[in-house]
């Protein structure tokens, strides 16, 4: 019995340094997210970011977008009216999504495949070509991939 207690005894010890142990490094973990805290705070906000933050007031958001809506009905005015008015049919169908792109062949739009003519004829870039699917709005950027799969 004595063998028994002395082994318990053993292992409350062992317990006990082990629990003192982890004290000690939490003690330190916390000592080291205050400090992360304090030079955090300390730290002056960059004036990018300072600027965007002054950008982002109601006010100036709404200039912006005023401005923007002009710019709008300046440019559609460019536009023939017939691509125009597809253009704006679609748009208030679907929500904005009325320009789409092409990738490996396929229609962002309606993720249908496209015939090699249809692609060849948007690298063109001779006339508004549509998707004979969804009736999205083709545009060509750098990024994409335009080959057709077989």
């Amino acid at each position: 019995m004595t063998h028994e207690i002395d082994m318990c005894k053993e292992a409350i010890v062992k317990l006990e340094d082990e629990q003192l142990e982890l004290m000690e490094q939490s003690d330190a973990a916390q000592k080291v997210a205050a400090n992360a805290s304090q030079a955090a705070a300390e730290r002056p906000e960059s004036d990018r970011l300072a600027s965007w933050r002054s950008g982002l007031s109601e006010e100036n958001l709404r200039k912006e977008l005023s401005a923007l809506e002009s710019n709008r009905t300046e440019l559609a005015e460019a536009v023939e009216p017939g691509v125009r008015s597809k253009y704006d049919r679609l748009f208030n169908q679907r929500g904005g999504s009325v320009v789409v792109g092409i990738q490996n062949g396929v229609c962002a739009g309606c993720h249908m495949q496209l015939s090699r003519a249809t692609v060849v004829e948007c690298q063109a870039e001779q006339a508004i070509v549509t998707c004979t699917n969804c009736g999205g709005f083709f545009i060509i950027r750098e990024d994409m991939n335009l080959a057709v799969a077989e």
